[in-house]
């Protein structure tokens, strides 16, 4: 098993989005004192200001976790909301900020970090196969 502390965000701006691709059986979400267990193709979406820790159990049949976690802005904020302030901890200049050049960079971002991930799962995947493959030639062999 394995462990992300208790930590939180500095601002309640941000809203967190918690999906898990694979592997989630035995691990908790812990936001505030609400205890959620993940499931595979299941999204918690919770404020980035709460203290939130995730715990994995582990035990004799835990698979490798698979999470990807997107953070994007309160649905409440809006752009009045930083009236008189040429930046924010995540956009440096806000008058020149391109909401949909930011959304298509986001989503380009994520289809690449997706792949790169597909590409290391498809690897392990085959090298596993391989061995497990050897592994029973040499047991047939011997």
């Amino acid at each position: 098993g394995a462990s992300v502390g208790a930590h939180c965000g500095s601002s309640n701006a941000v809203i967190n989005l918690h999906l898990t691709l694979a592997g989630g059986k035995g691990t908790t979400l812990r936001i505030g004192d609400i205890q959620r267990e993940l499931s595979d193709g299941k999204v918690f979406c919770f404020q980035d200001s709460y203290f939130h820790a995730v715990d994995h159990s582990g035990g004799p049949d835990a698979k490798e976790r698979f999470s990807i976690v997107v953070r994007v802005m309160h649905p409440n904020i809006t752009e009045d909301t930083f009236s008189g302030c040429n930046r924010t901890e995540v956009v440096a200049d806000l008058k020149a900020y391109d909401r949909t050049e930011a959304l298509e960079k986001e989503v380009e971002r994520l289809r690449e970090a997706y792949r790169t991930l597909a590409d290391q799962t498809r690897s392990s995947l085959l090298a596993k196969a391989e061995t497990s493959c050897c592994e029973a030639n040499f047991s047939l062999t011997a």
